[in-house]
């Protein structure tokens, strides 16, 4: 059973997706979407950007996490420390992040959330 729903916010355009999984772009009043429900717009995610030092720090700081974090790196092995000390952009999905992120217990949906906040300030 073929799937629909609205491309875009202004709901002037549909993406049907077949059976077979060719997708089709439509406007709402083509005969192929006759009998098939359309459903919302979803927008697609922002991509999670890189941070510089200075927004990473600034953004776990506004989480209450940075001297939790930097506890953890104090403690952690020399290239650890050396990675965040001198580090000249954290990229979300480095194995530094993914580690710290684990050790704290923060979800990636929370990971991405803060990066996303941190780069907008």
């Amino acid at each position: 059973m073929p799937t629909a729903r609205y491309a875009n916010a202004d709901r002037t355009d549909v993406l049907l997706i077949q059976d077979d999984g060719l997708r089709l772009a439509l406007k709402p009043d083509n005969p192929l979407l006759d009998g098939t429900e359309i459903g919302p717009y979803e927008p697609p995610e922002l991509p999670v950007p890189d941070l510089t030092p200075l927004q990473l720090r600034q953004g776990l700081l506004g989480a209450g996490m940075l001297d939790e974090v930097e506890t953890l790196i104090a403690a952690g092995a020399v290239e650890l420390r050396l990675a965040y000390n001198h580090a000249s952009i954290f990229e979300r999905h480095h194995p530094m992040i993914e580690a710290l992120a684990d050790q704290i217990g923060l979800s990636d949906a929370a990971v991405d959330h803060l990066f996303r906040a941190a780069a907008a300030g």
